[in-house]
């Protein structure tokens, strides 16, 4: 199965503008940085404002977060706000819209829709999910403790590769370029098991994509299903 896209970081153009406010994000955050250095900053990033996330929840498409009990504490990189780090319990709940992909998730786990019980997420998203969180949610001041450095530390592997120097070309061209304002991809820390992926991204042809890490081959992620997004697919039939 393909592994989740990579660009070599060389190739990406980069446009350069100064960080937004903290918390809020009316355009998405740019970041002055090369497509390789901001994931040093995104991986040494200090714990931004903090809430208490329990009973929040966080739908894009196909994929259900539920934060039953813990809190989000944003990641800033340079001032802008660009992600959150959650710590506690909760789920992904991800269905997918249609008989094939149903029938691609249940080969590989235990039934047609996948859940996965996690015990901290790192969350990198657009405007869209951060008008989202500080609409619903009360931030002040830091609640981190060790989940978030760890955290953090262990999301980033996924997104650059130390070994082909390459980066996640989505991830790059959100924070970089200011593209993506409805981005979102959430690293998920599986309470038994390894690692999860979920994204949401329109600077890809089928922006909803779900997977988990690729046995054996290391910090990657093996992606199980993507598809179109609904609204996608409402604009392509005319519904």
């Amino acid at each position: 199965m393909p592994l989740h896209p990579l660009l070599t970081g060389a190739l990406l153009a980069l446009t350069v503008a100064g960080p937004g406010p903290v918390p809020q994000a009316a355009l998405p955050a740019r970041v002055q940085a090369t497509p390789w250095t901001f994931f040093d900053l995104l991986r040494e990033a200090a714990p931004g404002a903090g809430a208490d996330a329990s009973g929040f929840r966080l739908e894009k498409d196909a994929a259900v977060l539920d934060f039953r009990s813990g809190t989000l504490t944003l990641v800033e990189v340079q001032g802008a706000v660009v992600g959150a780090v959650f710590a506690g319990a909760g789920s992904l709940t991800h269905t997918p819209p249609d008989a094939v992909e149903r029938s691609q998730v249940a080969r590989i786990l235990s039934g047609p829709v996948a859940e996965v019980e996690i015990a901290g997420a790192l969350l990198l998203f657009g405007p869209a999910t951060a008008d989202r969180l500080r609409a619903s949610l009360a931030f002040g001041a830091p609640s981190a403790d060790g989940t978030f450095s760890r955290v953090l530390e262990q999301g980033v592997k996924y997104l650059r590769d130390e070994r082909t120097r390459t980066v996640d070309a989505e991830v790059v061209r959100t924070f970089l370029n200011g593209e993506g304002r409805d981005f979102l991809h959430a690293h998920l820390e599986a309470a038994r098991g390894g690692p999860s992926f979920f994204r949401f991204s329109t600077l890809r042809t089928k922006e909803v994509a779900f997977g988990r890490r690729a046995d054996g081959r290391g910090d990657y992620y093996e992606t199980l299903n993507d598809f179109e997004s609904v609204l996608a697919r409402v604009r392509r039939e005319g519904w």
